[in-house]
């Protein structure tokens, strides 16, 4: 059961055409799965999420037969503070039975941890028998070590008895993480190894956040020590803004005022730990605003029919590049 699951790449949902391109190369490789967080795809109830302005039911509907896992499930880790359960519901009503447990941007030890994650996923249980789960976070919002890990799964597998046969994927931490424009820090094959053991130990997969801008040869070394899942999200955010930079340098004035809207939206300032210029900033967080009317009023004054088509075709080329180096 578990299998069905498992996949090797999990793609965030940053566009409309990342995910179109996503069900595009599902078609005849059925090999990436589609992880929305909470602040791209959200319950009606709660306000949508950025993406599209898709609710949950819309999103689950139009992913189709591709494997939808939500990304970080779980208190305050929408766009305002609450417990995740009314999100949690709404996943559950839309059909999506993969979820990742994420409490720990609230939590302050592993213990309580622990008793929160217990707590989310006998929820989701008893609304569906038939949820999966993804635990354990990232070093950006909780860093844990090897010996962490093993006492947070140790004790999920006792609290949770045999309801812990329902999750499939562990998160494990290596030392790097996304900032910026790029992946930073330094990978740790000896810490990656030591945490994919302790999650295989268990009878689970190792996952990995934060895999953007990442070599084939970074990729490898990854898989070697034991990694079994991927997620890739903002750099495929990135690689549309900057596609939409190429075409919209036809008309200088519109571009600047897709600069200006990416930029005012400050939508960058979670990805940067200083003061980035103006097209720096854009470049970051320009997906932010693919979704809002000012922007579909630039696109439609660019009057460029095959602008959707040019942005696709780079994202096509990304998602065939993981594939190769993941084979």
């Amino acid at each position: 059961m578990k299998k069905t699951f498992h996949k090797k790449v999990f793609v965030g949902p940053m566009t409309l055409n990342v995910v179109n391109s996503v069900k595009k190369f599902n078609k005849k490789n059925n090999f990436f799965g589609l992880v929305p967080s909470r602040r791209q795809v959200e319950c009606l109830s709660m306000g949508n999420g950025y993406v599209n302005n898709w609710s949950t039911k819309d999103f689950k509907s139009y992913a189709g037969e591709t494997l939808v896992l939500r990304d970080h499930a779980g208190p305050s880790q929408g766009s305002s503070l609450d417990d995740g359960r009314q999100s949690l519901e709404n996943d559950i009503k839309a059909g999506i039975q993969f979820i990742h447990i994420d409490p720990w941007k609230c939590c302050k030890s592993i213990d309580e941890s622990t008793e929160a994650t217990t707590s989310l996923i006998n929820f989701c249980i008893d609304l569906n028998p038939n949820c999966h789960f993804e635990v354990g976070t990232e070093s950006s919002i909780y860093p844990y070590e090897e010996n962490e890990l093993e006492y947070f799964l140790g004790s999920l597998e006792k609290k949770l008895k045999s309801r812990f046969d329902n999750i499939v994927y562990s998160v494990v931490q290596s030392g790097t993480q996304v900032l910026g424009l790029g992946n930073i820090g330094k990978f740790d094959f000896k810490k990656s190894k030591l945490m994919c053991d302790t999650v295989h130990k268990f009878g689970l997969m190792a996952k990995e956040h934060n895999s953007d801008y990442l070599s084939a040869k970074d990729i490898k070394n990854r898989i070697n020590a034991g990694v079994d899942s991927f997620n890739i999200a903002p750099e495929f955010g990135v690689l549309e803004t900057k596609a939409i930079f190429s075409l919209l340098s036809q008309n200088n004035k519109l571009l600047e005022q897709f600069k200006s809207l990416a930029y005012n939206s400050k939508k960058w300032e979670k990805w940067v730990n200083h003061n980035p210029t103006v097209l720096e900033a854009a470049t970051i967080c320009g997906h932010y605003v693919l979704g809002t009317a000012e922007f579909l009023k630039i696109k439609k004054a660019l009057g460029d029919d095959n602008f959707d088509a040019h942005i696709s075709s780079e994202i096509d080329k990304k998602l065939k590049n993981i594939y190769k180096a993941i084979q």
